[in-house]
């Protein structure tokens, strides 16, 4: 277990201020999750609690998931208002979470092609996420005709094998394209798994 010091003075009114941050602005999302990293960060919590996802639990009644994703949406927003050549930026937790998908590089260019092709200039988060899945369905489109490019360069795979295996990746890539739910692709990745063993020695 992890020994830590008794919290200061100074550090409880540090935490009593965030927490009225968080209390105030829960829809405020930039202002919340800059607050709930400063509790995570600086260990705010531990007069009371030994982990901050306990914290926010108790304290919020928000789950580990919602302050981490608070948190999350609170560091793209940063990167976007840091290096984006743009005005317009992000207004709601909305409109930067499909960009968490993204590298931070490109979360910024993201953008910018976001409000660059807004309807009538206005970004809603359902364009957002249309700019992300198209981008990011390109991406999948490009690494499976590489996988594909490969497997018909393989100089030791005869061809009835080459052909299964380009056939699989294109059903793999298309069952990404009409976005299958995370259970099937844990399923598909298990079944994948059992197939890597079979070819075990």
């Amino acid at each position: 277990m992890e020994i830590t010091e008794p919290i200061t003075r100074q550090e409880i009114d540090r935490r009593n201020e965030l927490e009225a941050i968080v209390e105030k602005n829960l829809s405020a999302f930039v202002t919340v999750g800059m607050a709930l990293r400063s509790i995570r960060d600086e260990r705010l919590y531990r007069e009371t609690h030994d982990t901050f996802e306990k914290y926010v639990r108790d304290r919020f009644d928000i789950a580990r998931r919602t302050a981490y994703q608070h948190i999350e949406a609170a560091s793209i927003f940063e990167n976007v208002r840091n290096y984006a050549q743009i005005e317009i930026l992000p207004a709601r937790e909305s409109h930067v979470l499909p960009l968490s998908k993204l590298e931070e590089t490109r979360q910024i260019e993201v953008w910018e092609m976001i409000v660059d092709t807004a309807p009538d200039g206005k970004v809603t988060a359902s364009h957002v996420a249309k700019v992300v899945a198209d981008i990011l369905g390109e991406q999948i489109r490009k690494r499976a005709k590489s996988e594909q490019d490969k497997t018909r360069q393989s100089k030791t795979m005869p061809d009835y094998l080459k052909e299964l295996v380009w056939q699989l990746i294109e059903h793999v890539r298309e069952a990404r394209s009409n976005k299958i739910s995370r259970a099937v692709r844990n399923e598909l990745r298990a079944r994948l798994q059992g197939l890597l063993n079979l070819l075990e020695d």
